[in-house]
């Protein structure tokens, strides 16, 4: 049986546990409307490193967002790939959106 290919990005929140859901639900908003194919605690979801640190309860919020190297770069020769400015773009443009969803929460 061939294994399901991985998605562009896989959001990881130790199943609920490690960030407010409103982080989640702002990543899979933003990269989705952005036309990236991303799944949720599927591939990716926490390293320990998320799941030592994130604290939603006290306002601590850790959310793991893994990218497929092979969208933005040759995997052989690690070139950028074409489709890197868009990778980059996009993440920027997540971590605005990450940044404000972080200061509704915490209010």
């Amino acid at each position: 049986m061939t294994p399901a290919p991985r998605s562009d990005f896989d959001i990881g929140d130790g199943y609920a546990k490690t960030c407010d859901p409103a982080f989640v639900a702002a990543a899979v908003e933003c990269l989705s409307g952005l036309g990236d194919n991303l799944t949720a605690n599927k591939h990716f979801a926490g390293a320990e490193r998320i799941h030592k640190h994130g604290d939603p309860a006290n306002g601590i919020h850790s959310l793991q967002i893994e990218t497929k190297q092979g969208l933005y770069m040759d995997e052989v020769t690690y070139a950028k790939r074409p489709e890197f400015e868009k990778v980059q773009t996009d993440l920027g443009t997540l971590c605005c959106l990450l940044s404000d969803v972080a200061r509704s929460v915490a209010t």
